[in-house]
């Protein structure tokens, strides 16, 4: 792309590439265009969503938690663990589709839970769903918006729908991801988001590009491994949560971390083709509901209750 001095068109090898939407190669023509191109300038960007998306986290559960301790466990949970380490190093798309996903929930519970900043709040999901649809395409608005439909339906919530700003919302979006996509189809003609949609979106679901790991056990083993060290945190948190989203003051916190998660968890088990940078988006939310277990055992152990 620097050197066919062209921003706009997504180039591997010299050739158009339309793999994946433009954003993250943005991002990589900027680091190398400010700071020449080597393998810094390369995981810059990803090292930054990584850190962006640790802060979105602990911000999250300031939000879900209203205490400082449990959000603050969350993020060192999410940093420290074992994929997160490696996917803010690689040179993938999947932080920075972490991160917009992260944030477009985060910005649900902010409004849900301040309704003085409801409006703002709500705008702003369209805003980063919109990026994580210019990030990896359409996955990036149906996790999101799949799990808060999911909540509305568990929790029997409709005013959320009603409420929820879908006209200015769906012009925001379109602002911010549909640009791109309609260059491309004038540029090199509508085959190109025929290609994208279908074939990098569509088939891909239905049809395994690497067989060995369309495997009923590879997400989970995929995500007790990716979250090492704190495996064995996540599934008492879990644990914990299940529970909680039924009874409690937090049962609505619970109830929405848990249908957020759940809902991604069964779109890519139903989806053939499978890789382990694509569950990414459901570690932050893991994160949250181990560190909130980890802080209430924490806090059980200094007050002498049996944990």
């Amino acid at each position: 792309m620097l050197q066919s001095r062209d921003p706009w068109t997504p180039r591997m090898f010299g050739q158009p590439q339309f793999e994946k939407p433009i954003l993250f190669y943005w991002v990589l023509y900027a680091a190398f265009k400010l700071l020449g191109i080597s393998e810094f300038s390369a995981r810059l960007g990803p090292c930054i969503a990584g850190i962006l998306t640790v802060l979105v986290v602990y911000l999250w559960g300031r939000i879900l938690f209203k205490r400082a301790e449990p959000a603050f466990l969350s993020a060192a949970i999410l940093v420290s663990g074992g994929q997160f380490i490696v996917l803010s190093r690689v040179v993938l798309t999947d932080i920075f589709l972490c991160l917009f996903v992260t944030a477009s929930l985060a910005s649900f519970s902010w409004g849900y839970a301040s309704p003085a900043r409801r409006l703002f709040a709500w705008r702003l999901f369209f805003i980063f769903a919109g990026l994580a649809f210019l990030t990896k395409g359409p996955v990036g608005l149906l996790i999101p918006r799949s799990g808060i439909l999911v909540y509305v339906m568990m929790s029997g919530e409709g005013w959320i729908l009603r409420s929820f700003p879908w006209r200015g919302g769906a012009l925001l979006f379109s602002a911010v991801s549909l640009p791109w996509y309609a260059m491309m189809a004038k540029i090199h003609g509508i085959g190109v988001l025929s290609h994208f949609f279908m074939h990098e979106n569509v088939r891909r679901f239905f049809v395994a590009e690497h067989a060995g790991m369309d495997r009923w056990y590879f997400y989970p083993g995929v995500i007790l491994v990716g979250f090492f060290p704190w495996s064995a945190v996540l599934a008492a948190g879990f644990s914990h949560a299940i529970g909680a989203a039924g009874i409690g003051r937090s049962k609505k916190t619970f109830l929405f971390l848990l249908s957020a998660f759940l809902t991604s968890f069964c779109f890519f088990m139903l989806a053939k083709s499978k890789l382990m940078s694509d569950i990414f988006t459901m570690f932050p939310i893991a994160a949250l509901i181990a560190g909130d277990w980890a802080w209430r055992f924490y806090r059980a152990l200094r007050l002498g209750y049996s944990p």
